[in-house]
């Protein structure tokens, strides 16, 4: 099945393969559990790309330390009432330059986290000699340093990471439309 554009969250989805769904009243194997998180789901952004991403929910990326401590109290919140943050919660973030670049920080990460094809790959960093000392520095778009096979989470919009964000924690459909915005 091909995925394709749409305005509406979550188009794009492939529905899980029925060899991952067993029989109704039968026990799951423990490798259809795990080719649940290895197969993952087709996902169109809306940039129109489409990437094959996993969907671990929220308790995963607490458990790896992915959600930095000042987003912390936001993120539990919106686990215990089951749904994304609130206009309220996230309209409290973008007053704070320091809480907006852990916003970005956390994209970045789940997006790494949950691509399985493309696989993105952290920001690419060299060291330089600043005053005699080895130093560790970005290495910038266009640099030759740069491996051009490889799809760094820098080069994808942050329109699109919020997206995988979001599909990876379960948000609904209409949550998802708050959160976006």
């Amino acid at each position: 099945m091909a995925a394709t554009k749409s305005d509406k969250p979550g188009a794009g989805r492939q529905p899980r393969p029925a060899s991952v769904k067993g029989a109704p009243g039968t026990v799951t194997s423990a490798s259809t559990w795990k080719r649940q998180t290895v197969e993952g789901t087709l996902l169109t952004v809306p940039s129109g790309a489409v990437a094959l991403v996993r969907a671990p929910g929220m308790q995963v990326f607490l458990k790896e330390g992915v959600i930095p401590n000042a987003l912390m109290p936001i993120v539990q919140e919106a686990m215990v009432r089951g749904t994304a943050p609130s206009d309220e919660d996230m309209g409290s973030l973008v007053d704070d330059p320091k809480k907006i670049q852990e916003i970005m920080n956390l994209a970045d990460s789940v997006t790494i986290f949950c691509c399985i094809d493309p696989k993105v790959q952290p920001i690419p960093v060299g060291e330089v000699i600043v005053a005699g000392i080895p130093t560790a520095q970005v290495i910038p778009f266009g640099d030759p340093k740069r491996d051009p096979d490889i799809l760094y989470v820098d080069e994808i919009d942050f329109n699109d990471k919020m997206f995988i964000f979001n599909f990876a924690v379960g948000g609904g459909t209409a949550d998802f439309a708050k959160f976006r915005a």
